[in-house]
Order: C-alpha cells, then sequence, then structure tokens
C-alpha cells in the first residue's frame, strides 16, 4: 500500500514538473525577445495570454480549500512575473541612450544594464506585491562565507580561462584596466538579472513542487533550452551551447539553494560570462 502511495506520488511529481517546465519554455523560449525563431517571440497578444493565464491560475490556486494545490500559487505567480519582465523587456521603454562612441565592451555593458533595468525593479516589485520574502528569492546573506568561497574560486578561474584563452594575452592584459568597469558592469547586471529572473523566483516554489533535484532540473532545462537559440556564435554549435548552459545552469540552481542566497550562483555566473566579454575586448 505504501509502495503504491510512493508511486502515485512520483508519477504526480513528475506530471507536475511537467508541465512547469512546458510553462518555462512558453516564457523564456517562445516568449523570449532575444531571438525571433517563434511568432510568439515578441508577441504582445501572445505574453497578454500568458499574463491571464498565469495570473489567473495564481489567483484559483490560492483560492484552493486543498492545501497541496493552494501550495503551486507561487509557482504560478512566479510565472506571471516572468512574462511581465519578458512583457516589458519587450517595450525598450527603459533603454538607455548608447552612442557610436562606445566602444564595443561599453556599448554591450550598457544594453546589458538597460535590460536590467527593465527586468530586475520589476521582479522585486512583483514579489512584493505578491507577499513573497527577499529570502525566499533569495536575497539574503545564506551561508555566506560559503558562498563568497564558491563563488569566488568560480569567478576567478573563469576569468583565469578567459584571459589565458585570448590569443594575445599580454596586449590583452594591457586593455583590461581601461575596460574594468565596463566589463564588471556587463558580468554583473547579466549574473544578477539571469539568476532572478531564470531560477531566483522559481526554485523555493517549484522545490514545494517537484523536490530539490526536480526544482534544479526543470530550471536548467529552461535555461539551457532558453540560449540554445541564441544569436552568437560558439564553439561547436548551438547544441553544445544549450548543453553546456544546462550544466552550468545546474549548478548554479544547486549554489543557490545550498547556500540559500544569489551571491554564490551570481559569481558564478559573471564569472562564465567573462569569457564573453573578454572575446569582445579581444576583438575591438
Amino acid at each position: 500500500m505504501a509502495w503504491t502511495i510512493d508511486v502515485q506520488r512520483s508519477a504526480g511529481q513528475v506530471l507536475v514538473g511537467l508541465v512547469l517546465l512546458l510553462s518555462g519554455f512558453a516564457v523564456f523560449v517562445f516568449g523570449s525577445t532575444y531571438f525571433s525563431v517563434w511568432p510568439t517571440n515578441g508577441s504582445t497578444l501572445y505574453y497578454g495570454v500568458l499574463l491571464a493565464v498565469f495570473g489567473a491560475g495564481a489567483l484559483l490556486l490560492r483560492r484552493s480549500r486543498n492545501q497541496r494545490i493552494r501550495d503551486s500559487w507561487r509557482a504560478a505567480y512566479a510565472l506571471m512575473a516572468a512574462t511581465a519582465a519578458t512583457l516589458l523587456l519587450d517595450t525598450g521603454v527603459l533603454n538607455l541612450p548608447r552612442s557610436a562612441s562606445l566602444t564595443p565592451v561599453a556599448d554591450l555593458a550598457v544594453d546589458k544594464l538597460s535590460q536590467f533595468l527593465h527586468i530586475v525593479p520589476l521582479l522585486l516589485v512583483l514579489m512584493v506585491l505578491g507577499g513573497v520574502r527577499m529570502r525566499e528569492i533569495f536575497l539574503d546573506t545564506g551561508r555566506l562565507r560559503s558562498a563568497l568561497l564558491f563563488g569566488g574560486v568560480a569567478f576567478a578561474s573563469f576569468t583565469g580561462v578567459a584571459l589565458l584563452t585570448q590569443p594575445d594575452l599580454g596586449a590583452m592584459i594591457g586593455r583590461v584596466p581601461a575596460a574594468l568597469p565596463w566589463i564588471l558592469l556587463f558580468v554583473l547586471s547579466n549574473a544578477i538579472m539571469e539568476e532572478l529572473w531564470f531560477r531566483g523566483i522559481f526554485l523555493r516554489p517549484l522545490t514545494s513542487l517537484i523536490g530539490r533535484w526536480g526544482a534544479i532540473l526543470v530550471t536548467s532545462l529552461v535555461f539551457g533550452a532558453a540560449h540554445y537559440f541564441a544569436e552568437w556564435v560558439f564553439p561547436g554549435g548551438p547544441l553544445v551551447l544549450a548543453v553546456v548552459t544546462f550544466v552550468l545552469g545546474f549548478v548554479g540552481a544547486w549554489a543557490m539553494l545550498h547556500h540559500r542566497s544569489l551571491i554564490g550562483a551570481v559569481l558564478l555566473h559573471a564569472g562564465y560570462d567573462m569569457i564573453i566579454i573578454m572575446s569582445v575586448l579581444s576583438g575591438s
């Protein structure tokens, strides 16, 4: 009897996990503003439908008399918040001015800061309005020393790889000091934004529904799939990029839950973004 209940519970979690995975794809793949592969990319109508579905779902689930069903409202609310941030990003209303006088690295950093301004403040406001505490989205020190050690080692390691893989290391090191503020602006804006957007607002509600490893797996699959269609060249092609991004997302999600904080995951993310920005600096 107990075995039957366990099987049913596991099957139920798998089904919920699939629904959450497809919902994540709906927001971050079919709704992404970073590429135009599907007719839904950049579609205001599509975003409106998603907002209505996830918003109504969150409201109905929250009013359920069944505790297990009621617990799932936060996942629907997080999906609604992520969609709202995507819609605001698509409008470009908060885009900062960019001029031809900017270096490629500075231009990329300003563009990333613009994305940050569209997404992060709105997510924070919506979380507060939804009654979500900041520590529930990992805006907390958590295991600070452990997070700083993990993140610091990861950041230093990826930065070393980014430098050592450049064809002219001496010239690259000479360019870094002048570009350093822009480099840090790019990697930190992108890391904070994506860690909060793809993982921070989702890991707690998903963990309550499908368990710790289920939450890590689902968010990592969405993260990898969202980067499959990235419009930049990656060695080995888009599939390799998606796999690499999945693995990095998996580690980032684990770090966030393990440290109970965004800090370690953000430093990890900023580290592997150093490889991107250093390649831009190398070609500038």
